[in-house]
């Protein structure tokens, strides 16, 4: 009976459950409050094209409203925020507060700006150009999969770490495997890049150069995020299992080949040094990444100047036979 008498006193009580109109002419609500919504009566499902609509209108107006029926999350899925951000990209102040990128939405709080605000700064972290969400899919799994291996990480850790949506990372990334091979595409050109930066700007003589690669890769064992080779660790994982993991790391490797045959034929030394020099980077790469040592770089580098001098000296005039 007194359940029934207060349902009853609700529903008679005006106004009951919203607030005086803001300043701006739209309807303000308790944003403290669940399930009330502007006019009252029953909730509808969220997505509903008539939420869309209200919506819309109350931006438009300037309404200071909140739709706390929806949630914050569901206006930025009822509203087109890219057509609004570039409506009024001025009125975008700082961001709403969250744990960060892609985090999901806290509720909404007494003293908030207007709808058009809060949708506003939903829309600086919903919409990420294309561009920017490969950037940082592509952090995140270089962080992932270099760190800790391929196939201990998982598509929703990526997801996590870049702040991505799941749904948008297989839009980009329909399979793991292209995930994987971009990744390994972009360090491999930012791996290269680095090397041949260095040797460059280290010295001017043909010869030091050569020497110079190891001492690029003492630096780069050095690093604190060093764990071996990419290439190397990729292939021991899934060479035998996936084309594409083992041709990019073919590929990889037949560069730095052509890189080292290159130098070589600069400095007027036999074609064959490039190949044994070689042999020796691809030997400290992975004693540096097993041990977690820099020193295989020095190592390696004084059994090159060994073979570089060697191999600048003029052939031996051969022995004739003895008279007999």
């Amino acid at each position: 009976m007194i359940w029934t008498c207060l349902l009853l006193l609700s529903k008679l009580a005006p106004g009951a459950g919203r607030r005086a109109l803001g300043p701006a002419g739209g309807q303000r609500l308790d944003p403290n409050r669940r399930g009330v919504r502007p006019g009252g009566g029953p909730r509808r499902a969220l997505g509903d094209p008539a939420d869309s609509t209200r919506l819309r209108a109350e931006y438009d107006s300037g309404a200071r409203v909140y739709p706390d029926d929806l949630g914050i999350q569901a206006v930025a899925d009822a509203v087109d925020l890219a057509a609004l951000a570039r409506a009024a990209p001025a009125r975008c102040p700082t961001g709403i507060p969250v744990s960060g990128p892609g985090s999901r939405f806290r509720p909404p709080r007494a003293g908030w700006g207007s709808l058009r605000t809060d949708v506003l700064n939903v829309e600086r972290w919903t919409s990420v150009d294309r561009e920017t969400a490969q950037l940082q899919l592509l952090d995140a799994a270089e962080d992932l999969f270099y760190g800790r291996g391929i196939q201990s990480v998982g598509m929703d850790e990526i997801r996590a770490a870049s702040g991505i949506s799941l749904k948008r990372l297989y839009q980009l990334y329909p399979a793991k495997e292209q995930l994987v091979e971009a990744y390994l595409d972009r360090r491999d050109g930012r791996w290269r890049g680095r090397l041949a930066d260095y040797v460059e700007s280290s010295t001017t003589e043909p010869t030091e150069r050569l020497l110079a690669v190891f001492d690029w890769l003492g630096r780069w064992f050095g690093e604190p995020d060093f764990r071996g080779c990419a290439w190397i660790n990729g292939y021991g994982e899934l060479g035998a299992v996936s084309a594409t993991v083992a041709g990019q790391a073919r590929a990889h490797k037949v560069a730095f080949q052509e890189y080292l045959r290159a130098l070589t034929a600069a400095a007027a030394l036999p074609a064959d040094l490039a190949e044994q020099l070689y042999l020796l980077a691809e030997g400290a790469m992975v004693t540096a990444g097993i041990f977690r040592r820099t020193d295989p770089a020095g190592q390696a580098r004084a059994a090159a100047r060994a073979l570089i001098e060697h191999a600048g000296q003029p052939a031996a005039a051969p022995v004739p036979p003895a008279a007999g």
